[in-house]
């Protein structure tokens, strides 16, 4: 059943890549120039002449640069974004679980592999992806390997809601 919430997350996004793939070249918010700027060794700038701005944050323009250093594109982008979408609705799942949500764990996952916007955000060239599989990561990490186990602080089970004072509760 986890691959067919993956399934549908990565079918969804797919089609909407197959349908507006185009705008992946659309640089609305400058992150595609700023990721070229950084491949050619202009750091991280825009305009022409470059000049160098703090204005975006950093580690989206540099996942690009990366992909643009290993001779990617923009259809290179849109896999990327494809991936990270279905990494997501996976993640929701696991983590749904881990909160011991039931059937609700199934319906998040299902909200996040067909959100509306999370699927045209596939298609564009901004954050928005990349941040959503952050948070789902972030969330995984913290069930799956609890700080106070890793750091020696309680011992013992404790409730998934409430792991320990540091990270406070996840709902």
């Amino acid at each position: 059943l986890v691959l067919a919430v993956c399934g549908v997350a990565f079918v969804s996004r797919l089609s909407i890549w197959w349908l507006q793939g185009w705008r992946l070249d659309q640089d609305l918010d400058a992150y595609l120039e700023i990721a070229r700027n950084l491949t050619v060794g202009d750091g991280f700038s825009r305009g022409q002449p470059p000049h160098l701005t703090a204005y975006r944050p950093p580690l989206y323009p540099l996942l690009i640069a990366a992909l643009f250093a290993c001779g990617g594109t923009t259809a290179t982008l849109g896999l990327m974004q494809i991936v990270l979408g279905t990494v997501t609705a996976g993640l929701t799942l696991r983590v749904g679980q881990r909160l011991q949500l039931g059937s609700a764990s199934w319906l998040a996952a299902g909200g996040v592999a067909i959100d509306p916007l999370l699927l045209q955000y596939t298609s564009l060239p901004m954050t928005e992806t990349l941040c959503a599989v952050l948070v789902a990561v972030w969330c995984w990490v913290l069930l799956e390997f609890p700080v106070c186990e890793r750091v020696g602080g309680m011992s013992g089970s404790v409730d998934p809601i409430h792991r320990n004072h540091a990270t406070g509760p996840l709902l």
